[in-house]
């Protein structure tokens, strides 16, 4: 049986105090987050529309600029995540370098579902969208597209019409509005002040 340096066994549970770690992980994710939404205003107010095709310009870009931003968003978050957990388990885990290159839904499954209050699905939602932002067609775009149709057209957000009433798409899609994703937050806000992790689980992180 593995052993570490302080002779703890590899079935214990890892305890860990998240306390510790809210106000900083939701202190940086908040200003981020403002950080963003004011780049946006900024873009909004800057970016002339005079005319028809200067608006669904205007549009296109912030629609690419949101879609950036987001995944700065969720990439912050779940790096903050898996750092907590490398830390965490940090000289007792043999296994906490896979942490960092675990996906988004191993993560989520070390977790019982009332310790994170039903974030799950949307969590994983976003991790998604994400992976559809950064490789553009492939499994991810394919998941989104069948299982989060509010990302694509007909979007009240994004849909304009012509004279003739027919939908003018002038984004590329998946379709990003420039909302306050808080379930990244809420995440940190409503977890238990300490969570037990089996190192049984860890083992499928290879």
């Amino acid at each position: 049986m593995f052993k570490d340096e302080y002779q703890r066994s590899e079935n214990m549970i890892v305890n860990y105090p998240i306390k510790c770690v809210q106000v900083f992980h939701i202190s940086t994710l908040e200003t981020f987050n403002k950080g963003a939404l004011n780049v946006l205003q900024y873009l909004e107010q800057q970016i002339p529309a005079s005319n028809n095709n200067e608006f669904y310009e205007k549009k296109l870009v912030l629609n690419e600029m949101t879609k950036s931003l987001t995944v700065g968003l969720f990439h912050l978050w779940l790096h903050n995540l898996q750092e907590f957990l490398y830390m965490g388990g940090d000289a007792i885990n043999k296994y906490k370098k896979n942490m960092c290159h675990a996906s988004c839904s191993k993560i989520l499954s070390l977790f019982k579902e009332e310790e994170i209050y039903g974030l799950r699905a949307t969590l994983i939602k976003y991790s998604t969208l994400v992976n559809a932002i950064k490789h553009g067609i492939g499994p991810s775009y394919d998941d989104l597209s069948k299982n989060y149709r509010e990302f694509f057209y007909p979007s009240s957000f994004y849909s304009i019409t012509d004279s003739e009433d027919f939908l003018v798409e002038y984004a590329f899609e998946p379709l990003v509005t420039p909302d306050k994703y808080s379930t990244l937050l809420l995440f940190w806000k409503n977890i238990p002040q300490t969570i037990c992790i089996d190192f049984n689980k860890l083992k499928d992180f290879k």
